[in-house]
């Protein structure tokens, strides 16, 4: 059982490497002094160090929620240890909260730099329909993102990404309130935050790809 979950931390490490680089990265550049013309600086305006921190948080706490649901799905072979699924959920709270707070600051920081046009304009001229044809993209996360892009709307896309941390949170804590009365919650609660999870992942995923296409 240790040499499993040992695994399945290493696993769930790996991951948040890989992610870690495409999270909503390289959307700093749609504001004016954040980003230089042959790419981001290395050091990195202030938007890119939000973003990098929110994406960190937000990671972490997909990486918490997987974890939780390996010891669930184990549990019927294993027994179930409430006191460590108490534990882990409320590090998933925990990093999901920063993950919150970090694009509260975030997109009230970038609502008040000017953005620069010369991307915008690639932005509203991108050909989003090919994209996503030729990258086998979720079409229904697709859309959410082309929304905000296509009118050059980078703050709305931050807000929207917001919005997705406090609804994951108050999911969190709704399973939370079941484990806490030493309950397994209806797996319908398990499967429709897993999916709010992964669509919020992509949504970051896909925004990063298509400022990296514009670059």
């Amino acid at each position: 059982m240790k040499k499993l979950s040992l695994f399945v931390i290493l696993i769930l490490l790996a991951s948040l490497s890989c992610y870690g680089v495409i999270w909503m990265n390289y959307s700093e550049c749609a504001y004016t002094g954040q980003c230089e013309e042959e790419g981001r600086e290395s050091s990195g305006g202030w938007i890119n160090q939000l973003i990098i921190e929110g994406a960190g948080y937000f990671l972490q706490s997909h990486s918490d929620f997987q974890l939780f649901l390996n010891r669930i799905e184990l549990s019927e072979l294993y027994g179930t240890n409430f006191k460590e699924l108490r534990i882990i959920l409320y590090m998933a709270g925990f990093n999901m909260n920063a993950a919150k707070g970090t694009y509260f600051e975030l997109k009230a920081v970038s609502g008040a730099i000017p953005y620069n046009p010369i991307v915008i304009d690639k932005l509203r001229t991108f050909d989003y329909e090919r994209f996503l044809e030729e990258k086998g993209l979720n079409s229904a996360v697709f859309s959410r993102v082309k929304g905000f892009l296509i009118k050059g709307d980078v703050t709305g896309a931050y807000e929207s990404v917001f919005s997705d941390t406090v609804d994951l949170l108050d999911r969190l804590e709704n399973i939370k309130k079941d484990i806490d009365k030493d309950t397994i919650p209806d797996i319908s609660k398990l499967w429709e935050l897993n999916q709010k999870y992964s669509d919020a992942l992509f949504f970051g995923q896909y925004i990063s790809m298509i400022f990296k296409e514009i670059q």
